[in-house]
Parts: structure tokens; C-alpha cells; sequence
């Protein structure tokens, strides 16, 4: 062979490698379109003038998504919303685009049941209730355990306070009392946050709180003791209540114990809940068959994170989906259990161009009626000045990630909406102090 025709064959082998190099890398880009097909994302709201929170996600029988926002204007704290108002956002194309409904929220309540005999029954709590910085040690020495805020804030808040009302004429009027009082003194006791509020069959309503009595008071956790999750039960339609113990907070890894309980209720009385360790931990699960009144061990689940908020699916499958925060690349995933949580599936990586962990919260899944799932969440960005700005987004996808129709045409709608923040009015600043409602119910305010 000639010194050319060498050459000649040498770049025909050399051709041939590429072009077998691109045709792998063609395919391969191509594999992973088709792999990405399962799935689009989509931000819901963000705005400069206003922090988001999403508080509720539901999907409705005719596939249009409902979400509750909360929207805070001023300063925002767990203790303090200064300046809050809450809208509802609806969905006709499967999340693709928002609008502000001009109706109130029309999907179940997670306060509310309603009795066999039409009678309404609601729970609440003030949540945190705000005292001047002057009564942090007479509030301790009562046996309470109290967050400060600092000198700059000037207020301090505890926790502890659950009411109920009932209304007998369809919500016209109302009766409310404190229920909490029944439970003796907790040095902190939440009521969950959502509410979580279910009716059983034999119209047992039951709710979920978590907290710790003075004795368990440590400086070891940063809730200021060993948290406990309790479930609570009424079977006269919210008057009376019996508090059980769900899991001893000893048992958990962290020495916050078990706090925020996400659960899931069927009405036979089987109920399966997480537990929320810390903010990095591991979660652990529960689970009930005869409504609450025994529980089994807890169990710890393959699910690190800090809100795990399972859904029960049409086929009764659960998916768990949760945040991803304790190590980049932050965002959210899920996972499935088809036995109360003794097995999981793989984990499923929804999202992970999350930039920031913290204000990473809350990732709610519904189902579509084709099966398909819808999970929304709220967290933050960066801007261009490199400020922290609060968005809600979201992933609409396939379990089984088989491919969704038109998946480029959405993600190209959804490039031209763009970032999507309506303007609404400034709501009234709030007092900074509210301990004086103390003896009210959180509905006082309606009817003010």
C-alpha cells in the first residue's frame, strides 16, 4: 500500500470511528429526550412583591388542579405573618397555566368533617401565640417552652391550643370551644400543620398533633424536648377527646424525637403515618388498623427528608414525595409502597435543579385520572442581583415513566408564559402581639 492510499485508509478508519461515535451520541441524546418525555416541569407563581407558601393541592373529578397559596407581605415567621391573605390558583391543562379563581377553595377540607346528621365540625389552633419578650421567664417557670425571637423581633411565642367549632345550620352560625384544656399541660404541643383532620366510618373524627410535657423539656433538641406524635380522637363529634400516643420519641434518631406526622386515613380505620425527625433525617413510618387506638413499631424508611408527605393513589398504592435538602442537587423526589411502608420502591429523582435547600418545603402529589401524578412544591431562587426569591413549582409525570403526550409543545408553552406573578392587594398588618386572643377561638376574627 502507498504512503497515500495509508493516509486515505487511515482517515476512512478514523471517519467511520466518528461517525460510529455519533451515531452512539446521536442515540444516546436521543435515548435521553425519550427518557426526559416522562415528565415536565413548570414554575407556578413567583413574585418580588410577596413570599408563596403552597398550603393545599387538589385535582379535581373533571382533571382541573386547585392550589391554596398563601401569599405574606411582611415579615414571615412560623410566629408571624404580618401582612398575610390566602387565594386559590386553578389549573385547566394539567398545570401548564394558572389563573386566580374567583372562587373560594372548593376541594375537601383538611379541618372539616361532615356528621351523619349534616352537623359541620371544624379544628383549629392559634398556632403560635406571641408574647411580649418580658414574659419569657414567667412563661417558663408555668412549664412552657418558649421560642424567642430575638431583640430585634421583641416577641416571644408558645405553642400549645387546639378548638373546635360546630355549626348545625350548614355554616350559617357557629359554636367554638378549646379542646386542649383536656389534654393537660404540654410544655409544646402543635396541632399538625396542615391539619389533617378525617372522618372514620363509625364517625370517629380524628386529628394528629405532636409535642412534649414540661418533664420532657432538654437542651439537647432544638424544639426545646423529646416531641412524641399523638393522635387524637372525638367519637361525639368534636367535644370530647382521647389522646394516644402514636410513638415514643426516644426511639428516634434525633434528639427532637418524632414532631410533624404526615398521615393517610382510610375510612376502615387504617391509618399510615411518617414521622418527621429533623430537618435532615431520616423519616420513620407507623401504622394503625383499628383507628388509632394501637399502633405498630415504628420503622425506618429509605426517605431523607423533611417533609415525606405520602398520597394514597387510586389503586391504593402510596407514593411518598418528598424534599431533597440535606445535600445538592436539591429538589424533590418520591417513592412508592404498596405495604404500609415495610418495602419502597427506587427512588424517582422529580426534580434537581433546585439551587437553594433552605425554604425547600412541601412537595404535595395528586393523581390525575389517567394515572398520571402532579407534584407541587415551594422553594427559592436567585435573581440576577443575586437576591432569594420564593417560587412554587412543580412536575407533572408518570410513575412508570412512559412518556406523556406532547411533551416538547408543553415545555415550550410553558417557556413562553414565563414567570408569572399577579398583582394582588396589600392585606392589613397584623398585630405583632397576640396573646390576648388566648381565650378566643382562631374563628373570632370572621365575625369581627
Amino acid at each position: 500500500m502507498t504512503k497515500h492510499g495509508a493516509h486515505r485508509s487511515l482517515r476512512c478508519r478514523l471517519l467511520m470511528t466518528a461517525l460510529q461515535s455519533g451515531l452512539v451520541l446521536l442515540a444516546t441524546s436521543v435515548d435521553a429526550r425519550a427518557g426526559e418525555s416522562w415528565k415536565y416541569d413548570v414554575e407556578v407563581i413567583c413574585s418580588p412583591r410577596y413570599v408563596v407558601n403552597n398550603d393545599q393541592t387538589w385535582c379535581d373529578e373533571r382533571d382541573r388542579l386547585w392550589a391554596n397559596i398563601g401569599l405574606n407581605f411582611g415579615e414571615n415567621t412560623d410566629a408571624y405573618h404580618a401582612r398575610h391573605t390566602m387565594i386559590v390558583l386553578v389549573s385547566k391543562d394539567r398545570g401548564i397555566t394558572w389563573q386566580v379563581s374567583d372562587k373560594p377553595w372548593p376541594g375537601p377540607r383538611d379541618d372539616r368533617s361532615v356528621m351523619s346528621d349534616g352537623m359541620l365540625v371544624e379544628t383549629g389552633t392559634h398556632y403560635w401565640l406571641r408574647h411580649p419578650r418580658s414574659q419569657i421567664r414567667p412563661l417558663q417557670d408555668k412549664g412552657y417552652y418558649v421560642w424567642d425571637l430575638g431583640p430585634r423581633a421583641n416577641y416571644c411565642a408558645i405553642l400549645g391550643s387546639m378548638w373546635v367549632r360546630r355549626s348545625t345550620d350548614r355554616g350559617a352560625t357557629w359554636k367554638a370551644f378549646p379542646t386542649h384544656q383536656q389534654f393537660g399541660l404540654f410544655a409544646r404541643l402543635a396541632v399538625n400543620s396542615p391539619p389533617r383532620q378525617r372522618l372514620l366510618a363509625d364517625h370517629t373524627i380524628v386529628n394528629f398533633m405532636h409535642g412534649y410535657r414540661p418533664e420532657g423539656r432538654t437542651s439537647k433538641s432544638d424544639l426545646g424536648g423529646l416531641n412524641h406524635p399523638f393522635i387524637v380522637r372525638s367519637k361525639d363529634a368534636g367535644r370530647t377527646w382521647q389522646m394516644i400516643r402514636m410513638a415514643d420519641g426516644s426511639q428516634s434518631p434525633s434528639p427532637r424525637g418524632f414532631n410533624e406526622i404526615y398521615p393517610v386515613v382510610w375510612p376502615d380505620g387504617r391509618i399510615f403515618a411518617m414521622l418527621r425527625t429533623a430537618a435532615h433525617g431520616r423519616a420513620f413510618s407507623v401504622s394503625s388498623r383499628d383507628g388509632g387506638l394501637t399502633w405498630s413499631k415504628v420503622n425506618p424508611t429509605p426517605i431523607q427528608a423533611k417533609h415525606p408527605n405520602p398520597t394514597i393513589l387510586a389503586d391504593g398504592t402510596i407514593v411518598c414525595s418528598y424534599q431533597r435538602r440535606f445535600a445538592p442537587p436539591f429538589g424533590v423526589r418520591a417513592r412508592f409502597t404498596s405495604d404500609m411502608g415495610k418495602t419502597w420502591s427506587r427512588e424517582l429523582v422529580l426534580r434537581d435543579d433546585v439551587p437553594i435547600s433552605d425554604g425547600l418545603v412541601q412537595p404535595q402529589t395528586v393523581e390525575f385520572s389517567d394515572g398520571t401524578l402532579f407534584t407541587l412544591f415551594t422553594a427559592q431562587k436567585s435573581t440576577k442581583s443575586g437576591a432569594k426569591r420564593s417560587f412554587i413549582g412543580a412536575t407533572c409525570w408518570t410513575r412508570d415513566r412512559k412518556s406523556l403526550p406532547d411533551v416538547a409543545g408543553k415545555r415550550e408553552t410553558i417557556h413562553r408564559r414565563g414567570s408569572w406573578s399577579p398583582t394582588f392587594p396589600l392585606p392589613p398588618l397584623k398585630p405583632r402581639y397576640n396573646f390576648r386572643k388566648a381565650g378566643e377561638s382562631p374563628w373570632d376574627a370572621e365575625r369581627r
